[in-house]
């Protein structure tokens, strides 16, 4: 017989992953919450990221609003925002956007998974200038 192989699965398979347990289970989080930070170590490279989210898409997905989260936090004011996500943005969409950009980029493959997640927010949710009265004069001119 002969079998086929797609790459990508050879990929994944190959990709290394680094899970670890913690003595003692600490309680489940709410839903639409993360997964404690101390019960796993999440891929050191983005490529193995994207590896470690076909197989973990939740715990992937809450680690990506972690990330976007801190990055708000770290804008707070009176910093300005560096993405901005749009009212009733779902978790579920942004992790698959941005694990779409990541994807795509293969650049970033051997960069740091929490700056590459932050690069692809920033990209894929820029922050729109706010309208001044000076530029709503200029553009009715």
């Amino acid at each position: 017989m002969n079998f086929r192989w797609p790459i990508f699965a050879v990929v994944i398979a190959l990709a290394p992953v680094s899970v670890r347990a913690e003595p003692a289970a600490p309680p489940a989080p709410a839903a639409g919450q993360g997964a404690p930070a101390a019960t796993i170590d999440m891929p050191e490279q983005a490529g193995q990221f994207l590896g470690y989210c076909q197989l973990n898409f939740e715990i992937c997905m809450n680690f990506i609003a972690d990330v976007g989260q801190a990055l708000a936090e770290d804008a707070a004011p009176p910093k300005k925002p560096e993405f901005c996500m749009p009212k009733g943005a779902d978790a579920s969409d942004a992790a698959e956007r941005v694990l779409k950009w990541i994807l795509l980029r293969p650049q970033t493959h051997r960069k740091p998974t929490n700056r590459t997640i932050a690069d692809a927010l920033i990209a894929i949710y820029p922050c729109k200038a706010a309208r001044t009265p000076e530029k709503t004069e200029k553009k009715q001119k």
